[in-house]
């Protein structure tokens, strides 16, 4: 075929003498191929067929360049969010998935508990723990959909090596630190806990000093509890003071607050009025 004769060159050469030779043969030309040259700027094509071809190549260049991106936006997605350890975590996690797809509960909490203890210590276990967790991984993938005996044979051999690799170091955490958005939110997770459970404690404290006081003199809580409201309160006041002999408080500028303001100096003036009046009338 042309793409044969573009892509591989002088290795159809002896292919397509021994055709030609044959038909030679066949029609008793008495003529003998001595030598097949294709190679190099020699190749060609119909031109009914070259735009047809040269569209191939171009779909073969943009996919293969496609496939580029696509790996690229993919290593760099995985390191913003785990950093350099990303690799390592992700096979971690399908090791996991694997074990739940396996049914095997314990290597399934295992895994668990070591992914939960990478997060909280940011940092990837050692590497005969990940080699062993790659390995089961890999065993597993190649089991997939397979009826083999010696390939599940495989899975339980490596699924038994990774438990006991985990039973003996469960807690050595020397292998790359994990970094990125996932870092970063852990992080901020820790902070948030700190401070929820440090004004927790402080709360607790303060109630607790609450309780002996009010035990020993309640009226003196009570009355110092009131002061202290009072002060908090009146620290928002906005005073609006009037001409003449009106004026009045306007606590926080609330809606209520002024109409039963406005409500009392009505009240207030037509008692005012109602007295003068009677006055006038004596």
């Amino acid at each position: 075929t042309v793409e044969n004769i573009i892509t591989w060159g002088s290795k159809e050469n002896e292919a397509i003498e021994a055709y030609t030779q044959r038909i030679l043969t066949d029609l008793k030309t008495g003529l003998v191929v001595q030598d097949v040259l294709i190679e190099g700027n020699n190749q060609s094509m119909p031109n009914q067929v070259r735009q047809a071809y040269e569209g191939v190549t171009q779909a073969q260049a943009d996919k293969a360049k496609a496939i580029q991106e696509a790996r690229r936006e993919y290593n760099k997605i995985l390191g913003e969010t785990a950093g350099g350890a990303h690799t390592e975590l992700l096979t971690m996690i399908r090791a996991y998935e694997w074990s739940l797809a396996d049914e095997n509960d314990s290597l399934a909490n295992q895994l668990r508990e070591q992914l939960n203890a990478s997060f909280r210590e940011l940092r990837l276990p050692n590497s005969d723990t990940l080699d062993a967790i790659s390995a089961y991984q890999q065993a597993s993938a190649n089991a997939a959909g397979s009826k083999d005996a010696a390939t599940e044979e495989k899975v339980k051999e490596a699924a038994a090596a990774l438990t006991e690799q985990l039973a003996n170091s469960p807690d050595d955490f020397t292998g790359r630190a994990i970094a990125g958005r996932v870092a970063a939110a852990i992080s901020e997770a820790n902070a948030n806990r700190f401070q929820i459970s440090n004004k927790a404690e402080q709360d607790y404290n303060r109630f607790a000093s609450d309780l002996a006081a009010y035990r020993k003199t309640p009226r003196l809580l009570a009355a110092t509890r009131l002061q202290e409201t009072r002060e908090k309160v009146l620290a928002d006041v906005v005073a609006q003071i009037g001409i003449g002999d009106f004026q009045r408080i306007n606590l926080n500028l609330d809606p209520q607050v002024d109409e039963e303001v406005a409500q009392q100096d009505l009240e207030r003036r037509t008692e005012e009025a109602r007295l003068k009046k009677e006055a006038e009338q004596r």
